[in-house]
């Protein structure tokens, strides 16, 4: 643990938010960024600053679990994007970093693949390249990948039924999930939290 002290000056003194964020890649994700434990200040603009707002407010609402954790990655990506302008990077890492950071926002709904190519205002098949040579796999096969992941985490984390998990990353239908998921991890959803569950 690292103790830190910070004082505020007495005739402007700081209004400040706090957030406490934990999870699969925070870290990596704050480095992305440019915060580490020697830099642990970046300037944060109205974007960011508006989407902690919404963060904090929904975390008054015990039903917008889901929704928070598709704000925080929203969150993460404001502080990732100012490193990204910082670099010099080619067109292909950018669109591929960006499709990544789209699809993490949208993991709660259904998306397709010709959603994110729309938002990058480039072609389906082209972005299909990009990411196979970047990631060594589809956009689609990354989707479904990370709604996999983010369903792994709340089997564990959370006591909602499959159904409800399904919902939340994007699946109106439970076999659809069910079958979706076993392909991806190996097990179905409830073997999964079954297994693997701490026991009480």
């Amino acid at each position: 643990k690292i103790v830190t002290y910070y004082e505020a000056d007495k005739k402007e003194p700081w209004v400040y938010r706090w957030l406490g964020i934990e999870g699969r890649n925070v870290e990596k994700c704050f480095e992305n960024g440019g915060l580490t434990a020697e830099n642990a200040v970046v300037k944060a603009d109205k974007k960011t600053c508006d989407v902690m707002k919404k963060i904090l407010d929904r975390c008054q609402d015990e039903e917008g679990s889901f929704e928070i954790n598709s704000l925080v990655y929203e969150f993460l990506h404001t502080i990732g994007a100012k490193k990204s302008l910082a670099k010099t990077k080619t067109n292909s890492e950018i669109y591929v970093e960006k499709a990544k950071a789209y699809i993490h926002i949208c993991l709660h709904r259904r998306l397709r693949v010709d959603e994110v190519s729309k938002y990058l205002n480039i072609d389906r098949s082209y972005l299909t390249a990009l990411f196979k040579k970047a990631e060594g796999i589809s956009p689609q096969q990354y989707i479904i990948q990370e709604k996999m992941k983010t369903a792994c985490e709340y089997l564990l984390s959370t006591d909602y039924d499959v159904s409800h998990i399904a919902h939340s990353v994007g699946y109106e239908d439970l076999f659809v999930f069910s079958h979706a998921f076993t392909k991806v991890v190996g097990v179905s959803p409830s073997a999964y939290r079954r297994n693997l569950s701490p026991k009480k």
